[in-house]
């Protein structure tokens, strides 16, 4: 099970608040300040015509007032009393991001060791880079603030309470809560449900094409996280050149951040209220993208997008090739004795030193190989292929990919070697890469990672040392207790560039 919180910083600490109990989050709402209140209590503030008394967190916890910033905002949470429910404006310093974590990151051990505040916390959510304690929104207030609140609430001539008639009435319905975001000019929602984490990166890492999928990659925690422009993916004009905002979200297990131009605030709404965008004419860009809309009223309607939607499984599988083989990447630039190396072999003059470089591992059959990135053009998914005629047996046979059409060779079959373990379709990938004469698909068994090798640690080809022709294969590099072949990518492909001509124009022959 997932739990979801909203965090922020108080103090140099992590805290926070879990999601079923945030109403929203808003800009700071100024607070009308009322006599005879605790400290903490600052006032009332009003939120969509309702009196809402205001909390100052840094000062229930013990410290000095929180100063006022461009960051700061309220979080709206419903808390519970003996009277009913009472909606309750926290100022807090400024909202970080939303955490998601598993149930078993959850540690319900009672805080201890800070007598004055540690009633109102619920125990700790841990991920690998940091822990946050979780504040329970209904143990924030003794008896005495309750008569407070009250208090503050009566003062407040033109408001109205928040109370138990109204909570029933919500519970039941069923409610979607919604963080709204914006895109252009253009206001839209997310489910919260699909969100993981927010982010607001100082930039994006550049990748290669990626099948014109992807903006970028990011490092999140320990992972590589493929970046998907949403406005460019709905045809819309961003309004700012920045890294914006981003939403991550898991597509089938897949982690994926989308760019968006700025996160609003969140709001929850009847379910029912979700309008399907066909009845709406005002909902433009309806399509795979969208759940539905909702009616704001005197504020303008709102597109509720669903991100996971977005993308075909397709997309999802090739992100998720770009971002292992990213990951492999990203575990050797971590390592400093693999940096040491890579100086070495730049002062190493060797007659293998050409060979050395960045490059793409694969597996085929029970060998791995490497191919040069800087001949690769893409990676997609394996997809069905229509077989060529008259191509030797090594040829798989031709995909259309957008507005073209491409030979696919069999590495494992061009190479002579037998299937292993019966398993060489299960992650099987086509890798593009090019040659003078334009672009070719490698029929691979799996897409292993990115490692970069360094010339001190290449090995001539000894006819006798690999099952294969020595003239497809540049060198063979060792690293980690691993063997790896350096394929020739243009003695592979010329050698079966005359069958591949002969079956391409046979098959567009037949197509005419």
């Amino acid at each position: 099970m997932i739990r979801k919180f909203v965090t922020f910083e108080l103090n140099g600490t992590l805290y926070g608040i879990p999601t079923h109990a945030v109403h929203a989050v808003v800009p700071h709402l100024q607070a009308d300040p009322l006599p005879d209140m605790p400290p903490h209590i600052i006032g009332t503030c009003s939120y969509r015509e309702q009196v809402v008394p205001a909390v100052d967190l840094q000062i229930l916890f013990g410290g000095e007032r929180t100063e006022i910033a461009t960051r700061s905002c309220s979080i709206l949470v419903d808390v519970r009393r003996a009277s009913g429910t009472t909606l309750v404006a926290l100022l807090v310093h400024q909202v970080l991001d939303m955490w998601a974590v598993e149930e078993e990151a959850m540690d319900g051990t009672p805080v201890t060791g800070v007598r004055s505040i540690a009633p109102h916390f619920s125990g700790f959510a841990r991920r690998a880079d940091a822990t946050c304690t979780i504040i329970d929104p209904n143990r924030l207030f003794s008896e005495s603030d309750e008569c407070f609140t009250e208090a503050a609430l009566e003062a407040g001539a033109n408001g109205r309470e928040y109370g138990a008639g109204e909570s029933t009435a919500i519970a039941e319905v069923e409610a979607t809560r919604l963080l709204t975001i914006r895109i252009g000019e253009i206001e839209y929602a997310v489910p919260t449900t699909e969100l993981e984490r927010l982010l607001q990166p100082d930039e994006i890492d550049e990748v290669g094409s990626a099948g014109g999928i992807l903006d970028g990659m990011l490092t999140v925690g320990h992972e590589r996280v493929g970046i998907v422009d949403l406005a460019a993916r709905m045809g819309i004009s961003s309004s700012t050149d920045a890294a914006g905002c981003v939403i991550i979200v898991r597509c089938n297990g897949v982690p994926i951040g989308f760019r968006v131009d700025s996160v609003q605030t969140t709001m929850t709404v009847k379910t029912r209220e979700i309008q399907p965008c066909e009845l709406i004419e005002d909902a433009a860009n309806a399509g795979k993208h969208s759940l539905g809309f909702v009616d704001r009223g005197a504020e303008p309607g709102i597109e509720v997008l669903s991100l996971c939607s977005s993308l075909s499984e397709g997309e999802v599988a090739t992100i998720e090739n770009w971002r292992r083989a990213e990951e492999g990447l990203l575990r050797q630039s971590r390592c400093k004795e693999t940096e040491r190396e890579l100086e070495e072999a730049r002062r190493n003059d060797g007659p293998l030193k050409k060979y050395g470089g960045l490059y793409l591992i694969v597996r085929s059959s029970a060998e791995m190989w490497g191919i040069r990135t800087t001949e690769i053009t893409e990676i997609l998914p394996c997809s069905d292929t229509q077989p060529l005629p008259l191509a030797d047996p090594g040829t798989f046979g031709i995909l259309r990919v957008r507005d073209g059409t491409y030979p696919v060779i069999s590495l494992r079959e061009r190479l002579g070697l037998p299937e292993f373990g019966g398993k060489s379709a299960v992650n099987a990938a086509i890798v593009f890469v090019h040659d003078r004469e334009g672009q070719t698909g490698l029929l691979v068994d799996e897409v292993v990672g990115m490692e970069r090798l360094a010339a001190m640690h290449l090995e001539e080809v000894d006819e006798l040392s690999i099952e294969v022709h020595a003239d497809l294969v540049h060198a063979l590099a060792r690293s980690d207790s691993r063997v790896y072949h350096l394929l020739d990518i243009a003695q592979l492909i010329t050698d079966t560039r005359p069958s591949l001509l002969e079956g391409s124009k046979a098959v567009l022959k037949n197509v005419a």
